[in-house]
């Protein structure tokens, strides 16, 4: 088929991937699928989207983005379809955001108008996609707020179907699960002014309101004049959806909202995940890729060890057969023997070598891509800030490390697992 014949899929694609993280929509689109919606675009997209509970919803007009602010499939005069990201802003006249699946994955950015006159007048929108009111889920709203301080991209609406959650806030058990399932420990302390002075690693954190409301903690702060300030992001707050979101309480401001509880997130992550900070289990995700390379060098190790045995063997042999016997054949057999292990030896050592510099050169290609990746989203004033000298030096600090994993721990490793096999000969 041409890409302008299944543009309604993967508009509704896009949305699955933004909304709905867990269901694999490849999987859904089978030939069957692919007739019915050759047959009624329309009614095929309603009915995949009835199927994971978007609670879709055709429209006629541009009336209802007066009162709707959730994504919408609209269908252009030329049969194509577009998902327009927010509704309220084709009700605002003042642009829209969409992605076009027959221009490219980015999105774009049009005027109202021109979007307007392209549009035949149908479309689809979700009432089960629309903004939530975070007032009312402070607790999941600040809980994706610290999500995305960790690189882990939550949406609240997603969070609110799989568990069911209503308009009351969620709590205790509820919330523990919902965090556990989202690899995060949680723990509930409750700190005094000073043990907060203390604490700035935990930060941000969870702030329980003695309201039974929450809000991100981010920590404090010294004014010129001195004064301590408590930096807070609040759902409730008018502030919360927008750029300058962080709040500035002062400690007597604070103490009469909060009521000094606090939960405390902390993010869970395996030995294979790349997207875990910097540390020295940074490094297990690139040597586990070439696992297979790595268990070759230790076979060839082991074999070298084992060959490091035949010089003595031969000269025990020499001593006691050869010389007691004067059996000349027997040594020329025996020397044959040690030069062709010889010869063996050496060939297995360079291949271990290139093996060695093969994995090596690989891992510090990567480490050094995903350096420069995380380098390249600081903001420009840490440039301006910090020598190129100290950057330079700072960013080689990871060959140095990948350099002792697998050089020197993994070569002693490799050394201990020999000395089981020289210990009985000896």
């Amino acid at each position: 088929m041409k890409q302008e014949d299944t543009t309604g899929l993967q508009c509704l694609r896009i949305l699955f991937g933004q909304f709905r993280h867990t269901v694999n929509f490849p999987a859904l689109v089978t030939q069957k699928v692919l007739e019915k919606y050759r047959e009624d675009p329309l009614a095929e997209l309603m009915r995949l989207s009835a199927d994971q509970q978007l609670l879709p919803e055709q429209i006629s007009s541009g009336e209802v983005f007066q009162s709707y602010a959730g994504p919408a499939l609209l269908r252009l005069k030329s049969g194509n379809w577009v998902v327009a990201l927010n509704g309220r802003q084709i009700a605002s006249g003042e642009g829209a955001v969409i992605a076009d699946p027959s221009v490219g994955p980015q999105s774009l950015s049009v005027r109202t108008s021109e979007l307007l006159d392209r549009w035949d007048g149908t479309g689809i929108i979700f009432r089960n996609l629309t903004p939530v009111d975070s007032r009312r889920q402070t607790l999941l709203a600040s809980f994706v707020a610290i999500a995305r301080s960790d690189n882990t991209h939550l949406d609240i609406r997603e969070i609110m179907h799989e568990y069911a959650v209503g308009d009351t806030e969620v709590r205790g058990a509820l919330f523990r699960e919902i965090a556990g399932h989202y690899h995060y420990k949680v723990r509930k302390v409750k700190l005094s002014r000073p043990e907060l002075e203390k604490s700035s690693s935990v930060f941000p954190c969870i702030a329980l309101k003695k309201s039974g409301k929450a809000a991100v903690f981010c920590g404090l702060r010294k004014t010129q004049e001195g004064e301590t300030q408590c930096v807070v992001v609040d759902p409730e707050s008018e502030q919360f959806n927008s750029a300058n979101r962080f709040l500035f309480l002062s400690e007597k401001e604070f103490e009469e909202v909060y009521a000094g509880k606090f939960l405390l997130l902390k993010k869970i992550y395996s030995l294979t995940d790349e997207d875990q900070p910097f540390s020295l289990r940074w490094f297990i995700p690139e040597f586990i890729r070439y696992k297979g390379i790595f268990g070759q060098i230790a076979l060839m190790v082991t074999l070298l060890t084992l060959f490091s045995l035949v010089i003595p063997l031969f000269f025990q042999i020499v001593v006691d057969k050869v010389l007691v016997n004067q059996a000349y054949n027997t040594l020329n057999v025996l020397g044959v023997g040690v030069l062709v292990i010889i010869a063996f030896n050496a060939l297995v050592s360079y291949v271990r070598s290139y093996l060695l510099l093969f994995a090596t050169n690989k891992i510090d290609i990567s480490t050094a891509t995903k350096t420069f990746s995380r380098l390249m989203k600081l903001p420009v004033d840490f440039f301006e800030r910090v020598p190129s000298g100290v950057l330079l030096k700072h960013m080689q600090q990871t060959e140095k490390i990948r350099g002792f994993l697998s050089g020197n721990l993994f070569f002693t490793l490799l050394d201990l697992f020999s000395l089981c096999i020289f210990i009985p000969f000896l």
